[in-house]
């Protein structure tokens, strides 16, 4: 019996000191997960913080630069904070029965379309020898009301910003028949300067369009140059363009303002006045 006893604390302690061990080894273990994991949480606050700071420390999407003007969330551009109201669209009788006798009455040789738009105003000088038909057409228009709310449907940023679609489909379906032949390009697609848009060859009527940048390849389509800005070319890169090319004409001919009013953010013309 003493043997045995001798021979358990023989056998016994090399077995002891390992659970000891473990034991030990457990408990550094778990002082260690709580160290690393104190050092995590005051890292993680200080990331947080320093995004925060980093946040705070460039403009917001709303951020007002000052009265007037607010870094748009979207484009990243520089818009103004409140725009005025979009004006009714009023349809006369010169644009649902267009007068063909002044139609075809020659414009002035030079004048001025003052647009007046929901990020600004812009001043076009017009020239007739630049493209004859489109500026007879363009100066119907314009003195006709025909461009009052009228929202710029189609731009693309650095490229350009287009507009022609009234939001009355019966105006719409009216003038999208009365087509006009193809004039060579007089002048280059310059930034600022303004063309009519088509659907293909001579089928110009009452789609035009702002160059953004330098187009040099839209000089050989028949898209003739009626004018260029003199005044407000700073107003042209705020109009918004989130929504590209995304809309379809057909439809906006259809519905009209059923369908452009899905698109609130769309910058418009307030109107535009013809000017010597």
């Amino acid at each position: 019996m003493h043997h045995s006893n001798r021979a358990w604390w023989l056998i016994r302690p090399p077995l002891l000191v390992p659970c000891m061990r473990s034991q030990h080894h457990i408990e550094g273990t778990m002082r260690s997960n709580r160290f690393c994991t104190r050092l995590l949480s005051i890292a993680l606050l200080a990331a947080c913080r320093g995004d925060a700071d980093r946040a705070s420390a460039k403009p917001s999407a709303k951020a007002v630069l000052n009265d007037s003007f607010v870094v748009d969330s979207m484009t990243k551009r520089v818009r103004y904070s409140v725009r005025p109201a979009r004006p009714p669209f009023v349809a006369s009788a010169a644009l649902l029965i267009p007068n063909t006798v002044a139609l075809e009455s020659p414009a002035p040789d030079s004048f001025h379309i003052e647009f007046e738009t929901s990020q600004g105003t812009i001043n076009v000088a017009v020239v007739r020898a630049w493209a004859p038909l489109g500026v007879d057409r363009l100066h119907y228009l314009a003195r006709h009301g025909f461009f009052t709310g009228m929202k710029f449907y189609k731009v693309q940023r650095d490229f350009i910003a287009q507009f022609g679609y009234t939001g009355n489909p019966q105006v719409s379906a009216v003038w999208d028949t009365m087509q006009i032949a193809d004039e060579p390009s007089v002048q280059p697609h310059a930034p600022g300067t303004l063309a009519f848009a088509s659907k293909g060859p001579n089928t110009r009527s009452t789609l035009l369009f702002f160059n953004m940048r330098n187009n040099q390849g839209l000089e050989a389509s028949g898209l003739a140059v009626v004018g260029r800005v003199v005044k407000g070319l700073e107003v042209l890169p705020r109009i918004y363009d989130v929504y590209g090319q995304g809309l379809g004409d057909e439809r906006i001919i259809r519905e009209g303002d059923r369908y452009l009013e899905e698109f609130v953010d769309m910058d418009y013309i307030l109107r535009a006045t013809v000017k010597p």
